[in-house]
């Protein structure tokens, strides 16, 4: 999935955006002139010119095509001048809409669905409505996760990943003024975010420990101000529990890791050293941050032995840089969203 490259492409980046930050800048102005003395181009296209070209060689990112493919993009969609459209302004929602190659819809449902990808809505329905003497209330369900992570850390004999995925959360990329810069945050996360359906199986209790999220603990500690909602119902052999977690976008979970705060009890979260490790050299971070909200997870428990056979978990976030700066130059407010979401299967 390549997510400590997609960090480290993410740093050149910045280091990208202050390269156009200072040859955009008064101290420096670039003019290419033909035999005419008219302007071929100017600073600002130069500095996004040579920061894609930097990013590409170093990222391995086809930059000049991504430009191609977005500059005949917005040439499609700009009308021409003598039309109506040109002078008519556009709505307010559509400068708010999503990027282009973020598609809206298809993130939405796969963060929003309370109900696993492997399990048949009709089914859910039923088994949702069936009477089932099935835990209630926040405090009970929490009191059976933890029951149930528990066991499961220490029976579990393999684990599988059948799902993995990391992509930008609805189309939040923050990166100074500049659309190309915005453009090719978009390239990179298309680069190094991909879909992975490859089933990925680990044979050992150490590596179920070590896999699952959030990684590497063997209790989850769960307690009720963790959990915003909690749902269970009968599944007939088993409980689908359905958990959505406290952080919220206004009050988040902030730079968490496994064990701590809400989201690193029992959902996805980044190591700030998987960050922290990839910044170059040259570039200089400061106020780093990461947000997480709205995360959720669902839980296959068997009843009998009270152990979990299936995870789920969708866990959006902010990656936050408050300064980014190089040599004398500097940013403030990066800001780029990232939605993780993985499937695992446990054995015994």
């Amino acid at each position: 999935m390549g997510r400590k490259r997609l960090f480290a492409a993410l740093c050149l980046l910045a280091a990208a955006v202050l390269l156009l930050s200072s040859c955009g800048s008064k101290e420096l102005v670039v003019r290419v002139v033909d035999s005419d003395g008219n302007d071929v181009i100017d600073s600002q296209d130069l500095a996004n010119a040579v920061a894609g070209n930097v990013l590409g060689q170093i990222a391995g990112v086809d930059i000049n095509a991504a430009i191609q493919a977005t500059t005949a993009a917005q040439a499609q969609q700009t009308p021409a001048a003598d039309s109506p459209a040109a002078t008519d302004p556009a709505p307010a929602a559509t400068a708010a809409a999503p990027a282009a190659d973020t598609p809206a819809a298809e993130a939405t449902t796969a963060s929003s669905s309370p109900v696993p990808a492997d399990t048949p809505a009709a089914e859910a329905t039923t088994a949702a409505s069936a009477p089932s003497g099935a835990p209630t209330g926040v405090s009970e369900i929490v009191d059976l996760v933890n029951t149930a992570y528990r066991n499961s850390m220490a029976q579990a004999t393999g684990c599988a990943r059948t799902y993995d995925y990391t992509s930008n959360y609805n189309g939040v990329v923050e990166v100074g003024s500049s659309s190309m810069l915005a453009n090719l945050a978009q390239t990179l996360i298309n680069q190094f975010c991909k879909e992975n359906f490859d089933r990925i199986e680990y044979s050992t209790n150490a590596e179920v420990i070590e896999k699952i999220p959030p990684w590497g603990l063997t209790e989850a500690n769960l307690t009720e101000a963790n959990v915003a909602e909690a749902t269970c119902t009968d599944a007939g052999d088993s409980w689908q529990v359905h958990l959505k977690l406290s952080p919220t976008e206004a009050n988040p979970d902030r730079n968490s890791d496994p064990g701590a705060d809400s989201v690193g009890k029992i959902g996805i979260v980044v190591k700030m050293s998987d960050i922290t490790d990839n910044v170059p050299s040259l570039v200089k971070i400061e106020g780093l941050e990461v947000q997480y909200f709205d995360t959720t997870v669902d839980l296959t428990i068997d009843k009998a032995a009270t152990r979990i056979t299936a995870y789920s978990c969708d866990s959006p976030s902010y990656l936050v840089f408050g300064k980014v700066s190089a040599a004398l130059v500097n940013i403030e407010n990066v800001k780029l969203g990232l939605l993780y979401q993985q499937k695992w299967e446990l054995s015994y």
